[in-house]
């Protein structure tokens, strides 16, 4: 192959030294999301968005916050899904959704009682999930490439707490994301809700629409194959 790419520079390292390539034949394109089509909402809008999907969800007077999970029915998303599990009970007063073909996976059964399992949504659902969460989880523990739910969030300015692995290939990822290791997850989001973060917010739009709008990767892209295969 003339042309290689990768969407994280793990991936790079990872696949050269499997099959023995020289890393500069490889280059990095991310994963991406329209933010065109993925609308932002304010902290002063996602409070009163919040008290109506609390409202909807049937919450009882003691919880007062909203955390979203999305994730597909893909081994690493699953295992992250036992985890919001395994740490609900410690953070009561937060409703957590999961959202997406994951569930299908977890039993519903032995779920917390502030553990609600959605399955999958369509798209303006998943927006006003968006746009009512106090906060959003990237809880993953294992797998390769990056997460398209991470820019989603972003994109849609939900504060976000992710693990390291989660923000694989993300730039800048410590000024956008609440950065901290599974076990550190529980206090992260108390810390997060008692003290939002909207210039965070703001900067993790930013970031998408200027490093990974689809628009910005399909230019980087199509440069590429000028580049290595020539045309015009």
């Amino acid at each position: 192959a003339r042309l290689i790419t990768v969407v994280t520079p793990e991936d790079r390292t990872g696949l050269a030294t499997e099959h023995s390539l020289d890393p500069a034949r490889i280059a990095v394109v991310p994963n991406g999301v329209d933010t065109h089509g993925v609308p932002f909402t304010d902290a002063t809008a996602r409070a009163t968005r919040r008290q109506a999907l609390l409202a909807r969800l049937g919450a009882g007077p003691g919880v007062r916050n909203v955390a979203l999970f999305v994730g597909s029915a893909h081994g690493p998303n699953i295992d992250a899904g036992r985890l919001v599990a395994e740490l609900a009970p410690s953070l009561p007063e937060v409703r957590f959704l999961l959202v997406g073909r994951h569930g299908q996976f977890l039993n519903a059964r032995r779920m917390p009682a502030n553990v609600r399992l959605l399955g999958a949504v369509d798209d303006e659902q998943l927006a006003d999930l968006r746009a009512g969460a106090d906060v959003a989880l990237n809880p993953m523990r294992s797998g390769g490439g990056s997460n398209l739910k991470l820019l989603g969030y972003l994109a849609a300015g939900v504060p976000v707490v992710s693990t390291p692995i989660g923000v694989r290939g993300l730039d800048d990822a410590q000024r956008v994301v609440r950065v901290a290791e599974p076990d550190e997850f529980p206090g992260a989001i108390r810390a997060l809700l008692g003290a939002p973060e909207p210039e965070r917010t703001l900067a993790g739009r930013r970031l998408v629409e200027d490093r990974y709008d689809w628009t910005v990767l399909g230019d980087r892209f199509a440069a590429l194959v000028r580049e290595v295969l020539g045309g015009p």
